[in-house]
């Protein structure tokens, strides 16, 4: 059961910290890691998470608040929004050490 709870994690991308390198990392680790990325990047916008869900249309200031405390998973599209509505690229969200 364990091992079910383990996710690896590898990528390719030379300009994305930890990638070209394979790194086990916890499901709950890896989602406070990615919530806590993207809380920075939204406040280095000076952006709120209701001026974050609002500019988006889609996505609630609270289920943000819930990303941003590693509560859920957030989807590929959802990265994607996100990247373009703080105006950051997809990658710099999974730049965490």
């Amino acid at each position: 059961m364990q091992e079910l709870r383990k996710f690896v994690f590898a990528c390719f991308l030379p300009s994305v910290p930890l990638c070209g390198k394979l790194f086990f990392m916890e499901l709950n680790e890896f989602q406070i890691a990615f919530g806590a990325r993207v809380r920075q990047l939204r406040e280095q916008k000076n952006m709120s998470a209701k001026q974050v869900a609002e500019k988006d249309g889609i996505l609630t200031a609270p289920y943000l608040s819930q990303i941003e405390n590693g509560k859920v998973n957030a989807t590929l599209d959802l990265v994607r929004r996100l990247s373009k509505t703080i105006g950051e690229p997809a990658h710099k969200f999974f730049e965490f050490q």
